[in-house]
């Protein structure tokens, strides 16, 4: 509740109804799947009909700040995608300058097999295939100050991040 008004004045279209994560995993079609979850996220969309979000996460390893990009169906990252492509320099840009694959972290969904598009450069591949992605912040185990202060730091650190997954490609 108290990063709502924070995040407020960076997703001016936030409705200022953050989303609590379920503890509980369903096992109902997966029977080897732990009943709960190993952590919790709390997230910011900008809209209910976004594909992009902006999250607090608390789990067994720590607790860390990121951004995700994710839909039901293929065709709605396409505009994502379509965006990493034309405007690789840029995303590498931003990568680079908040530390991906050091200290900020990349989760994926599963990858589709056929290539989704024929112009994909080969370093930004694995990101256009996958079914969703998610941008991490490395686990901390404790907080050296205010928590809500700490976590809003590293959504404001990965802001250029999140903001380019919400940007559909023009077209």
């Amino acid at each position: 509740e108290s990063l709502t008004a924070p995040v407020a004045t960076l997703l001016p279209d936030f409705t200022g109804k953050p989303k609590i994560s379920r503890i509980n995993n369903d096992i109902r079609f997966t029977p080897n799947k732990p009943p709960y979850k190993e952590h919790m996220w709390i997230s910011f969309n900008e809209s209910s009909a976004g594909c992009s979000e902006l999250f607090a996460a608390i789990g067994r390893s720590g607790w860390a700040a990121g951004c995700a990009v994710h839909g039901q169906k293929r065709e709605q990252l396409d505009g994502w995608r379509r965006n990493l492509i034309d405007n690789a320099e840029l995303w590498r840009s931003y990568a680079k300058a908040v530390g991906l694959n050091k200290k900020v972290l990349v989760f994926s969904d599963n990858a589709y097999k056929k290539p989704l598009f024929p112009d994909i450069p080969d370093d930004l591949f694995d990101l256009v295939q996958m079914k969703g992605l998610w941008v991490v912040e490395e686990p901390k185990s404790d907080f050296k100050g205010n928590p809500e202060a700490e976590f809003f730091s590293g959504i404001c650190k990965l802001l250029p991040i999140y903001l380019f997954m919400s940007v559909d490609a023009v077209a």
